[in-house]
């Protein structure tokens, strides 16, 4: 059974508007991602004895790693988003085109 008119177009608009939102949750990752690459904290800021035990270093570590994590799930995101629209588009050309296909028979 096909899809009324209706369901055709709240398909589309799911589609669409799941795609914003995950759009939204990339450049909210991306924020992120800019603000975590920017809390470089350095010897200077750590004791004496702590920078002495590795907690720059770890430090570092920690925040080199949140970073890439961030910035992949900003590259899933994305991705995701770019998949829902491009669905959206391709079930918007193949309607159309059955429809044309469709009144050219009759």
């Amino acid at each position: 059974m096909a899809p009324t008119p209706d369901q055709y177009q709240a398909a589309l608009t799911a589609l669409r508007d799941d795609a914003t939102k995950w759009q939204g949750c990339s450049d909210d990752l991306a924020s992120a991602k800019s603000t975590a690459d920017g809390l470089d904290l350095e010897a200077l800021h750590f004791s004496y004895i702590a920078d002495k035990l590795g907690v720059t270093q770890i430090y570092q570590e920690f925040q080199s790693k949140m970073v890439r994590l961030i910035g992949e799930g900003e590259t899933m995101t994305a991705a995701v988003s770019a998949g829902l629209l491009t669905s959206a588009q391709t079930y918007q050309d193949e309607e159309e085109s059955g429809v044309h296909r469709m009144n050219n028979v009759w």
